[in-house]
């Protein structure tokens, strides 16, 4: 006696569209949520850049200005920025001594920055962290009256790092509610869809032995079911020559056999 395993099921129509629905949505969601977190992270990374570039200048100007006047950094510098809250700046000469700025507790040591840039922008930032808060700055290089300085400007980003941690969950729920009503709308649209398909199939079972003259309307259905109505109506015709050929032969045989049955009894009566 042998044993096999049945063969497994096909999905049906309804399922097998629903999954290749649910997995466009689902990857189209994920792209569309990256990129939209992607995009307000690198806002934010402008908008620092564009901060960053205006603390260094206002640094170089109140330096430019404490040089020339001979008055002491710890004087001037520390009101070269104002109206900026969570920024911290940094003033080395080219003897790599400190001019002026706060302990190391806020700034990494100098070799993280590499080397000055030209320009501060969003993809030259540098990001670190000390005592659980989120630096984000970028090393400049200014020459005044000949000697060249080094300035070091940061801001703090945990506002932004707490406002894009609500955002992502924010963004991702609202990803989510979207996608499950996108699919419920797309199941409801396919099984509306496929109404057409369910009332042909009503309309195949509802044909009897004795209603083989009975045709469908090609006409009455989407352009995809036609070719399965023309195929049913052809096997209808099929069918329904078949056994008028049987009936046929059918009564060709009973009147036969009843011609015989008359032409025996005859020879005997005779």
């Amino acid at each position: 006696m042998a044993f096999g395993f049945r063969p497994a099921r096909p999905l049906s129509l309804n399922n097998r569209v629903m999954l290749f629905v649910a997995l466009a949505i689902s990857l189209s969601l994920v792209v569309i949520g990256h990129l939209v977190q992607k995009s307000v992270e690198q806002h934010f990374a402008e908008q620092d850049a564009d901060e960053l570039v205006v603390i260094s200048h206002a640094v170089a100007e109140a330096l430019k200005k404490t040089t020339r006047s001979g008055r002491s950094a710890d004087e001037t510098l520390p009101h070269a920025v104002s109206g900026h809250h969570g920024v911290y700046y940094q003033v080395w000469d080219e003897s790599d001594a400190l001019v002026y700025g706060p302990d190391e507790v806020v700034f990494p040591p100098r070799a993280r920055f590499n080397s000055p840039v030209d320009t501060i922008r969003a993809d030259n930032l540098v990001s670190w962290h000390i005592d659980d808060k989120s630096y984000r700055g970028a090393m400049t290089q200014v020459q005044i009256d000949g000697r060249n300085y080094l300035i070091t400007a940061a801001i703090n980003m945990d506002f932004h790092i707490r406002f894009l941690e609500h955002f992502s969950r924010n963004l991702w729920l609202v990803m989510a509610l979207a996608g499950g009503l996108t699919i419920l709308a797309a199941w409801y649209g396919v099984h509306q869809g496929h109404a057409p398909l369910r009332a042909l199939s009503e309309s195949i079972r509802s044909v009897q032995a004795d209603q083989l003259d009975m045709r469908l309307n090609e006409k009455a259905v989407p352009m995809e079911l036609q070719p399965l109505v023309e195929s049913f109506n052809q096997m209808i015709s099929r069918l329904d020559d078949s056994f008028t050929r049987l009936s046929h032969f059918s009564a060709d045989m009973l009147w036969s056999t009843h011609s015989g049955h008359f032409v025996k009894h005859n020879i005997q009566i005779q």
